[in-house]
């Protein structure tokens, strides 16, 4: 049986559907558990669409400027929404995926400045030349963990770790697998426990799930059309704003 795969655009309702799932079980239901476990396949898929759209992109400065416009606009819609008034002291997820992107640029540079070495090493032996490579990309990581510590934003570490991760195994054999263990030993170490349906888990061990969608992906995209792109881009902001009014009504 041929299995269907999943657009772009479905890759992205998906995120949107159950990012909006997980803000309205934290700002209305915090009792409603299962709302917050749905929630946590959002983020990865985010994250995964950052590094192919850092891939595919025409032009990587236009956009990261997208991301700065919309995460100039989502740290409104965040702080009102969490925090029912402006604070410094914690920032929304677009600060993460702006310098998870930032970070994935510098992989790129990375790559290019070594393309001799790495395409030596490919010819030599094809596993060798995707291992080196996925050590360049490694060490341009850590600098962005510590970067990332400087600010309070949503995930943090564990948001630029998601990031690199798709985007070194991304040309890995067995990549969904190495995807999987990296998920799991990641709710492992930066989740607590909680009770869901008579089971104790790790609060963030559903986002593991998030791969089968991903694996689904096919690539593609359905329409070029620039509205539908840019309410994709602004459903982050939109939804807490309204999210937000209905708190207050």
């Amino acid at each position: 049986m041929k299995i269907q795969k999943l657009s772009q655009e479905w890759l992205k309702g998906i995120a949107c559907v159950t990012m909006l799932i997980d803000h309205l079980g934290y700002i209305a239901f915090p009792q409603v558990l299962w709302m917050r476990m749905v929630g946590r396949l959002a983020f990865p898929i985010y994250c995964f669409l950052l590094t192919e759209g850092m891939v595919h992109t025409h032009s990587r400065p236009v956009y990261m400027l997208r991301l700065l416009l919309t995460g100039i606009l989502s740290e409104i819609a965040f702080d009102l929404a969490f925090y029912r008034g402006f604070t410094w002291e914690k920032q929304s997820v677009m600060v993460t995926l702006l310098i998870g992107a930032v970070m994935l640029w510098g992989m790129e540079l990375a790559k290019k400045l070594l393309k001799k070495p790495l395409s030596m090493l490919e010819n030599k032996n094809r596993y060798l030349g995707i291992l080196a490579e996925a050590f360049v990309m490694g060490l341009v990581f850590f600098p962005f963990h510590y970067i990332i510590g400087r600010f309070q934003s949503d995930y943090g570490w564990k948001g630029i770790f998601l990031i690199a991760m798709f985007a070194i195994t991304r040309r890995m054999p067995l990549k969904n697998l190495i995807r999987a263990a990296c998920m799991i030993w990641l709710a492992r170490v930066s989740s607590s426990l909680v009770n869901f349906a008579g089971l104790v888990i790790r609060f963030q061990l559903p986002a593991v799930l998030a791969l089968v969608p991903i694996a689904l992906y096919s690539g593609k995209k359905l329409t070029r059309n620039r509205a539908l792109q840019w309410g994709f881009q602004l459903f982050y902001p939109v939804h807490l704003l309204i999210l937000w009014l209905l708190f207050r009504l």
